[in-house]
């Protein structure tokens, strides 16, 4: 079982995870008001049954707004939209926010790890922070035990086809109701 330290670091990592997807909706916002149709292809895209006119059709939808921008109510975030994505980056506070379409509740590992970084210089979440994982390099075994934890609590659930980089945060589980598994090599209680 892990230690009772060991399991308030698996909280404070899942509280960063959830506040980074949640900040993920942000993008979601953007692309809804900037490339709506985008949103729409890359949901008919993961459906086999989708009507191939009008995935077509929508693949051929001009677009209304540049590849790269400035979007807000006061233009407060740069854009730049990229193959089934988009990442949006606060002029002023340099925070990025990288997510590909079309599940929000879906995360990027490289993404989240980015996050993290800019979360760490920036003092913002630093006590939870500090405590999850180490502030200058997130090390990748950790982060891959804390995953693994996470996925074998039926917390996190790994998406098909992304070799480990790509998550989809399950709603309505806490660790509270999740048993925590017998450590093995890939488990947190094995990184120290």
């Amino acid at each position: 079982m892990m230690s009772l330290s060991e399991e308030a670091r698996l909280e404070q990592f899942l509280a960063l995870l959830r506040a980074y997807v949640n900040r993920q909706h942000l993008v979601l916002q953007a692309v809804q008001e900037l490339r709506p149709h985008r949103l729409r292809l890359a949901i008919l895209l993961q459906d086999p049954s989708a009507p191939t006119s009008e995935i077509a059709r929508l693949a051929e939808t001009p677009e209304s707004t540049t590849e790269r921008g400035y979007w807000g109510s006061n233009n407060q975030w740069r854009y730049a939209f990229h193959g089934r994505g988009c990442r949006i980056t606060h002029t002023a506070s340099g925070e990025t926010i990288d997510w590909d379409m079309p599940d929000v509740l879906t995360f990027d590992v490289y993404f989240f790890t980015r996050w993290l970084r800019w979360a760490a210089s920036n003092r913002h979440d630093a006590a939870l922070l500090a405590e999850a994982l180490p502030l200058e390099q997130p090390e990748q075994a950790t982060l891959e035990a804390i995953l693994g934890e996470l996925t074998n609590r039926g917390i996190l659930r790994p998406v098909s086809g992304s070799a480990g980089t790509k998550y989809t945060l399950l709603t309505g589980h806490d660790l509270a109701d999740q048993p925590a598994t017998q450590p093995t090599s890939s488990h947190m209680t094995e990184v120290r």
